[in-house]
């Protein structure tokens, strides 16, 4: 006999969310009920999260079960556990809630058909039953194909923006770490790994704790673990946190290099690093045909950061100027780019890091980040000034800044936007450009300075 029209993976991944993100409970709650699950054990589980609210965590969940008598009628709290490891996407609840409605709405179809095909109901009753159905869910269950559109008028205005590590990683985007080969790129990223698996600030930045996979399609497991215990020495820990993990592709036994393949099984962690770009994906990384199928492939993971290489400095080029190598795909789909260069100071120990910012989808350009990278028997970062020489190129700067207000006298922000350079970058390039001589304030927009070149006597109105 056929099952009736139901989701179960649609249904684990609602619970999951709720689980992972209490916060979207309530969003979850208007979109659907209890008796939209097919599985008995899910609207156990579904009653009690939404009894419990915001206070809800795998512990409480499964104490409020047990107390009413009906943990083992829910699947037990091993159970409870495995729904967050199948949730894809936290963030995707109202789209896994409407999953669940949806099918919900196809069972009350047939169940009206069968009544209607035995006798049992007159087309008077059924078409009255029909009639009581959500419009917008019967219409994908009555032949019409129309999309599960979200009206972003209804959507409440979300919170700001979040950060997995504050400033370089964005929530539930990509984002690219490029630089030349041994500068230290895999270290870096294993070092943000564990402070967000053990909830440990990066040189001052915050970060959000959460599960961590290391995906290393470049090292081993020896090495790896050799780095680790390094690190933590350095962050003064007892041991290395258990929310970080490490799988090996083409190694390991059952972890497969197919990248489809691999993401399919990838669930219930909160960052992803992959290392590297170049060796995960298949294909040539200069054709936007085979780098796009990464990025689309990666998306539901979430929150992801990708190591890749640069091509080598050719004469004439600067460091600064290279990008990821390959297609320009790659900056694309990627949210947030960050170079990182390598230098050794004139005297202390260590090596200086500066990680440069190239491209943003959310707002301007951060300024560069200064490290003080450690190694030996212990493994630390520590903030330190960012080097002149990778400081983004202050020539560069100022010639952007040059070539702006050659056109109309400009404030800060207008600067900004005109060159993509930061705010404290624009500030130090017009201090330079001021002890030069070169430009000159000549008036106000408001609290604002506008900016003209120095030979520029008139005083322009800003609109």
């Amino acid at each position: 006999m056929t099952a009736p029209p139901h989701n179960l993976e649609a249904e684990q991944s609602v619970l999951g969310a709720m689980l992972i993100t209490p916060s979207i409970i309530q969003t979850v709650i208007e979109r659907m009920s209890e008796s939209d699950f097919y599985r008995d054990s899910h609207r156990l589980i579904y009653t009690a999260i939404a009894e419990l609210g915001e206070l809800v965590d795998p512990v409480t969940l499964s104490e409020k079960l047990r107390a009413s008598g009906r943990l083992e009628k829910a699947g037990g709290g091993n159970y409870i556990h495995t729904l967050m490891s199948l949730c894809p996407v936290a963030a995707n609840a109202p789209l896994y809630a409407d999953a669940v409605k949806a099918a919900a709405i196809k069972r009350g179809v047939a169940a009206i058909g069968r009544e209607l095909m035995q006798g049992d109901l007159s087309a008077g009753d059924a078409v009255a039953k029909l009639e009581l159905l959500p419009v917008t869910s019967l219409s994908n269950v009555t032949g019409n194909s129309s999309l599960p559109v979200i009206h972003l008028a209804d959507v409440p205005e979300p919170g700001p923006m979040r950060y997995r590590v504050e400033k370089i990683i964005p929530e539930n985007f990509p984002t690219i770490i490029h630089a030349a080969g041994g500068i230290g790129k895999s270290f870096t990223a294993l070092y943000l790994g564990l402070c967000v698996a053990a909830g440990r600030p990066v040189a001052g930045l915050e970060v959000i704790q959460g599960r961590v996979l290391y995906i290393d399609f470049e090292l081993s497991q020896e090495e790896q673990a050799r780095r680790v215990h390094q690190i933590v020495r350095g962050l003064r820990l007892e041991k290395a946190p258990s929310g970080l993990c490490y799988i090996n592709p083409g190694i390991q036994d059952n972890v497969p290099t197919n990248i489809q393949k691999l993401v399919s099984k990838l669930r219930g962690f909160d960052f992803y690093i992959f290392d590297s770009l170049g060796a995960a994906m298949q294909g040539d990384m200069e054709a936007a045909k085979d780098v796009a199928p990464f990025f689309r492939t990666i998306r539901p993971l979430g929150t992801v950061l990708i190591l890749d290489h640069q091509s080598k400095v050719q004469s004439g080029q600067q460091y600064k100027d290279k990008d990821p190598f390959g297609s320009v795909y790659k900056t694309n789909f990627s949210r947030s780019v960050w170079q990182l260069r390598q230098t050794k100071p004139d005297m202390g120990e260590g090596l200086l890091l500066t990680l440069t910012h190239k491209k943003t989808n959310f707002g301007p350009l951060n300024d560069p980040i200064g490290l003080r990278a450690t190694f030996g028997h212990e493994f630390k970062i520590v903030a330190a000034d960012v080097p002149p020489e990778s400081d983004n190129a202050a020539d560069t700067a100022s010639a952007r800044i040059k070539s702006a207000i050659q056109d109309r006298p400009a404030t800060n922000k207008q600067l900004a936007e005109i060159t993509g350079l930061a705010d404290g970058t624009i500030r130090r390039a017009i201090s330079e450009l001021q002890k030069d001589g070169y430009i000159r304030e000549c008036g106000k927009d408001g609290r604002a300075s506008i900016w003209a070149v120095s030979s520029d006597t008139k005083i322009p109105e800003v609109k």
